[in-house]
């Protein structure tokens, strides 16, 4: 009996046959890699969607466009702010340019910039600060000689070494101010006192910790004594128009009289102050900082 093959068809159904499987054949490929992903990509999206309409009904905030769309132009002119009044995102531009000015200038003089100073310092740079510091400060029998600023003269491997200068500028800068004032570095006698550098602070406005950083911090623990009013002109001239170095931290003890005569008032006139001060840096880098103050960002705001 005879039985027909596809050898046997026609030639133009044999045609017909493979153009039809060809195109099944591209149907199911462009299904398996264009149409299945875009499918499932929809409907995550639209799961999400979901979730986020469920979450919004669940906070009863209003849904009326027009009222949703004046709130969008309030919080926009709040942010932009106007030739009259500044906005927020102005403001905050004045103060982080404020907080960082101190390092600021010291990266400008040194670096011309912070990307020069960030990829250009060395251990070099380091050592002579040090060793200027140490020279300036470190007198006599002072507690610096033997117990610096937990800082050795090299600067140390696990840090940047442009990290250790601004620790080192910050550091500078509270020595000058508390000779200004008259106080002097805590002894060993006194309070086993000392300066010394705390681990750097990072901010950043991500909850994660690989989000951009937008400003750093260098913390310096020290320990001063002197009386109470040199201490208030110390604490009056950390925050100026030239300088910010914010106390974060304080504690106060009392020194007894050297002498304790009877009769007399024997009253306490020496204190040692340890206590906590911050320096700032953009990592990006401040364009044209002004030298301004939060006080004089408050009268412009009024």
């Amino acid at each position: 009996m005879f039985r027909p093959t596809p050898k046997d068809w026609p030639t133009p159904y044999r045609t017909l046959a493979l153009a039809m499987l060809v195109a099944m054949a591209a149907l199911l490929l462009a299904y398996g890699l264009l149409l299945r992903p875009r499918q499932k990509e929809l409907a995550r999206r639209q799961a999400s969607l979901e979730h986020k309409e469920r979450l919004f009904q669940a906070t009863e905030l209003p849904r009326n466009g027009a009222f949703l769309q004046e709130k969008l132009e309030e919080s926009l002119a709040l942010l932009q702010g106007s030739p009259a009044h500044p906005g927020l995102r102005e403001v905050s531009r004045k103060t982080l340019s404020y907080a960082t000015a101190l390092l600021e200038e010291h990266i400008r003089q040194n670096y011309t910039d912070t990307l020069a100073f960030i990829y250009g310092a060395t251990r070099l740079d380091y050592k002579e600060l040090h060793e200027r510091i140490t020279a300036e400060y470190a007198q006599g029998d002072s507690p610096m000689r033997e117990a610096y600023f937990g800082m050795g003269t090299e600067a140390p491997m696990e840090q940047p070494v442009w990290q250790t200068l601004a620790q080192l500028w910050t550091i500078q800068e509270i020595l000058q101010h508390a000779r200004k004032a008259g106080l002097r570095l805590a002894t060993r006698l006194d309070g086993s006192g000392r300066i010394a550098a705390a681990p750097m602070i990072a901010y950043t406005l991500q909850e994660t910790p690989d989000g951009p950083i937008y400003l750093l911090e260098f913390p310096v623990d020290a320990t001063f004594s002197g009386t109470m009013e040199e201490f208030l002109a110390f604490t009056a001239s950390l925050e100026t128009k030239h300088a910010f170095l914010p106390m974060i931290r304080l504690s106060i003890r009392s020194l007894p009289p050297d002498a304790l005569l009877a009769g007399s008032e024997n009253r306490v006139s020496t204190y040692l102050f340890s206590l906590r001060c911050s320096a700032f840096m953009d990592p990006q880098g401040a364009e044209n900082p002004p030298a301004v103050s939060p006080a004089d960002l408050q009268e412009e705001k009024e």
